[in-house]
């Protein structure tokens, strides 16, 4: 009986060992992918700044040689 307890909890533990690498390997996928999301976050915040930047650039240029004429 002593043996088959030994097997039982060897395979028991191997399996966690397993379980233990896939999890943290997910874990890193998802803190690269985290990271990408914030980029794309912080992409997106910049560009929308830009554009309200020339917008508003444009709307005083317009206003501007509206008023030339």
């Amino acid at each position: 009986m002593d043996k088959i307890e030994l097997l039982f909890n060897g395979w028991i533990q191997n399996i966690y060992r397993q379980h233990e690498r896939l999890q943290g390997n997910e874990d890193q996928k998802l803190k690269i992918k985290d990271f990408e999301l914030e980029s794309i976050d912080s992409t997106a915040k910049s560009f929308e700044k830009n554009m309200e930047f020339t917008a508003s650039e444009m709307e005083k240029w317009l206003i501007k040689n509206q008023l030339d004429k």
